[in-house]
């Protein structure tokens, strides 16, 4: 079987969803004849046939897409022609031009959902699901981009009821785009190797990582004050300063065991819905506990093992939540519950889950 990977990102990695995109490819490179299209660079050592593309992007998330479209489809049809695939697997930004090619090539796609992009213009920073505001934002840089949104999105959704199959990260993801979009999907974890975050020893700080204001870095700054006497470790920005002596920032690190082997607990005051974050799946697996606010696939990852903070805004909450790990028997006791639940989300047990569904869709 030949499979192409069509996204406007892959490498260097822009976040968790390109770390999941590229484990996959290079999984199903194993087996399979697998080739790459992004925009970015090239990668070594691997067995995935990359394409990087040199396309100069526009400001603004909408309008780099809703220009980048036409150029895309001119790509993937080249593509198609010079690597005949069986398989377009896509995810995110490119969701439309990829489905829509190969629909006219009559190849089967597979779509990842990993992120709002296709429902809401600020990926639901401004307001919940709930609210039903997924046009409105309260950042003026997305308030311009409305028409750009709204055009993007309406090809998005088309694309989701044309594919062949569509894969969510978490429940919550899927129900939300069940409810919302009326299309269906499987849930397939994050693609995570415990062997690349694995520690022998953990440390004594309260990690946090990337200090947005989605990722409740307002919240985190309130629970570094009232705890004075906690240390805590920060990573994933460069640029982040905090002046208080019990916050040490380290910025980006590429090698995520340099922080686990630091971190004694993990705090994640997302204030946005969270899809499923790869930073909690990591510490569980060391055996660090997590604390995390009830934002979207949080719950379902943390419940059992850790401790959720419903009323996140409540710092008292979070503060009370870090003092009950001084209890030496509960940390112990959440550490091994966090192992146990991780090993559900390991990428052994998620590419088993995939392949049945890759097999299933060429039956």
């Amino acid at each position: 079987m030949k499979i192409l990977y069509s996204n406007k990102s892959l490498y260097p990695f822009e976040g968790g969803g390109d770390v999941s995109a590229f484990t996959l490819l290079e999984h199903l490179a194993e087996k399979y004849d697998v080739s790459a299209y992004y925009i970015g660079k090239i990668k070594g050592n691997t067995k995935v046939k990359l394409y990087p593309q040199n396309i100069k992007q526009k400001k603004g998330l909408w309008i780099n897409l809703f220009f980048l479209r036409r150029k895309w489809e001119r790509i993937l049809k080249k593509a198609i022609k010079k690597e005949k695939p069986d398989l377009i697997i896509t995810q995110d930004y490119l969701i439309g031009p990829s489905v829509k090619i190969a629909k006219r090539f009559n190849i089967k796609t597979i779509v990842f959902l990993r992120s709002f992009l296709h429902l809401s213009i600020d990926n639901f920073m401004s307001y919940l699901p709930e609210e039903k505001k997924f046009s409105l934002s309260r950042d003026l840089i997305y308030q311009v981009q409305y028409p750009f949104f709204k055009f993007v999105v309406k090809k998005t959704k088309w694309a989701l009821k044309n594919a062949n199959l569509i894969c969510s990260v978490s429940n919550y993801l899927r129900d939300i785009t069940l409810k919302f979009c009326n299309v269906k999907s499987e849930v397939v974890r994050p693609f995570i190797s415990f062997n690349e975050c694995q520690i022998n020893k953990r440390g004594g700080y309260i990690l946090y990582v990337n200090p947005d204001k989605h990722k409740g870095v307002e919240i985190f700054e309130k629970i570094a004050r009232a705890l004075p006497e906690k240390d805590f470790l920060v990573a994933g920005k460069k640029d982040y300063k905090l002046n208080l002596k019990n916050v040490e920032v380290i910025g980006y690190e590429e090698d995520r065991k340099k922080i686990f082997s630091k971190a004694r607990l993990l705090i994640v005051p997302s204030v946005f819905p969270d899809p499923h974050p790869r930073v909690v799946v990591e510490a569980m697996s060391n055996g660090i506990p997590c604390i995390v606010s009830d934002r979207g696939g949080l719950r379902e990852e943390v419940e059992g093992s850790g401790i959720i903070i419903d009323d996140i805004y409540n710092i008292i909450d979070w503060v009370n939540g870090i003092k009950s790990f001084d209890n030496e028997e509960f940390y112990k006791k959440m550490s091994k519950y966090s192992q146990f639940k991780a090993l559900g989300f390991e990428d052994k047990r998620q590419f088993t889950r995939f392949d049945f569904l890759l097999e299933n869709l060429f039956k």
